[in-house]
């Protein structure tokens, strides 16, 4: 029932489509009540939820009282606000890092082997492997650079030192997002896709200037 609400049909279908985990929630609006009665024109509007909903691990709500946008219902209001949550707990934690099942490893050689992004090694390894793509993978290293050959998959190290800005480009935005913000860095984001450019060198110091733009397509 509480997955529905973020699925197609549900109060909150339009903020949840394009995640890719499962959320289980139940949006709220309601009248503020003060001096013994009910405002007819302010509101409060909350979310409360659950994630991933297969197996939960995270629970969160979001109340927002008397929003002055224009919008309040919960699904328009207090909703968005438990997905961008949600995303940025997702994005720290690389246990909860979502693959999907590939095609059966005996199909491999019937299709090209696909681009891919630059990441976590633990990650990069799962799905290769529910793809039955050859790589070479060492798992004493966690960050990799990729590049597709005709025949596989191949990886490269990639070094990182905590107090300096790392080199996220060619990442998807949970691994760009887990390395800069385990940092102490602030990150604005545009676009979506991989990371095509960042605000700051790779090997300059955190310190120095802890805020950082990431453009994504």
């Amino acid at each position: 029932m509480m997955e529905g609400v973020a699925e197609p049909g549900g109060t909150a279908e339009e903020i949840f489509k394009k995640v890719d985990y499962k959320v289980g929630g139940k949006t709220g609006t309601a009248r503020i009540h003060e001096d013994g009665r009910y405002h007819e024109h302010r509101f409060r509007a909350s979310f409360v939820g659950y994630f991933p909903a297969e197996k939960p691990k995270y629970s969160c709500i979001v109340v927002i009282s008397d929003p002055k946008s224009g919008q309040y219902y919960g699904s328009t209001v207090a909703a968005p606000v438990f997905r961008d949550l949600a995303n940025r707990v997702l994005a720290t934690d690389p246990e909860l890092h979502i693959t999907e099942p590939g095609p059966d490893t005996a199909a491999v050689a019937s299709f090209v082997f696909p681009a891919s992004k630059n990441g976590d090694a633990k990650a990069l390894s799962s799905v290769y492997r529910s793809l039955g793509i050859p790589n070479n993978i060492d798992d004493a290293h966690q960050w990799l650079t990729t590049s597709t050959a005709s025949d596989s998959v191949r990886v490269h190290n990639k070094k990182m030192h905590a107090a300096l800005v790392p080199d996220v480009k060619g990442m998807g935005l949970q691994d760009a997002l887990f390395l800069l913000e385990n940092r102490g860095m602030k990150v604005r984001v545009i676009g979506v896709g991989k990371v095509k450019r960042q605000s700051l060198n790779p090997g300059s110091a955190v310190k120095s200037n802890p805020y950082i733009t990431i453009e994504l397509s």
